[in-house]
C-alpha cells in the first residue's frame, strides 16, 4: 500500500514517489515506490537549483564506499556483499583510470551484476557525470531505477548511511537544441 502523502512541486528534504511513467499512481497495485530525497524536489527546470544538488550528491560520496565481499560462512550460510564478478569489475575499473585516460572496456557476463557494479563504480569514483547508453526502453528503466535509489549497495553495506542519491536524468527522446542537451546532462550525476 502506497502511504498516504504525495511530495510533489518545490517542497522540503523529503519522499519522492517513483512511478513507471512518471504519473500519479491509479491504485495500490501500482509500480510506484517511494524514496528518500536528500536534495529539494523539483517541479520545473531550475538549472542552478540541479547544479548544487548534483555538487552536493557527489560530495555526499566521499568515504561512502566500502568494498565488502559476498562470502560463503562455515555453517553454509552466506553473507551478502559484492560478488566476486563485480568485485573484479570494480578492481578493473578502478585501476585502469588510476594508470590511463584511454578508453576500456569491462566485460561481465549476463546475470552477474553489471548495473550494480556502474552503480558502486559511480559512488567509489564520484565522477562529474555518468552516462549510460541502453539498447531499450525496459533496461532503460530498470538501470535508471537503480541509479535511482543505489540498488542493492546501502542494503549489503557497501555505501554509507550520509550517501546522497544521485540526480538521474532518463533521455526518452531527443532535444531539439544541443544547449538543451547541454542543460540535461548538467543537471545530473
Amino acid at each position: 500500500m502506497l502511504p498516504k502523502r504525495l511530495v510533489g512541486g518545490t517542497g522540503p528534504v523529503g519522499e519522492v514517489l517513483i512511478t513507471p511513467d512518471g504519473k500519479a499512481p491509479m491504485s495500490s497495485e501500482s509500480q510506484a515506490r517511494w524514496v528518500t530525497s536528500s536534495v529539494e524536489c523539483l517541479s520545473v527546470y531550475d538549472r542552478n537549483k540541479l547544479l548544487i544538488a548534483t555538487e552536493a550528491v557527489s560530495r555526499s560520496w566521499r568515504d561512502q564506499f566500502r568494498f565488502v565481499e559476498e562470502e560463503v560462512l562455515p555453517n553454509g550460510d552466506t553473507k551478502p556483499g559484492l560478488r566476486p564478478p563485480q568485485i573484479g569489475g570494480l578492481h578493473a575499473a578502478i585501476g585502469h583510470w588510476k594508470m590511463s585516460y584511454g578508453v576500456a572496456t569491462i566485460v561481465m557476463p549476463t546475470g552477474t551484476g553489471k548495473t550494480e557494479t556502474m552503480v558502486a563504480l559511480t559512488i567509489h569514483e564520484r565522477p562529474s557525470r555518468v552516462l549510460v547508453v541502453v539498447p531499450s526502453d525496459p533496461l532503460r528503466t530498470q538501470i535508471s531505477e537503480k541509479f535511482v535509489n543505489l540498488g542493492l549497495l546501502r542494503e549489503l553495506g557497501v555505501c554509507g548511511d550520509s550517501a546522497q542519491y544521485p540526480v538521474v536524468g532518463t533521455l526518452r527522446q531527443g532535444f531539439a537544441a544541443s544547449h538543451q542537451l547541454r542543460n540535461f546532462i548538467e543537471g545530473c550525476n
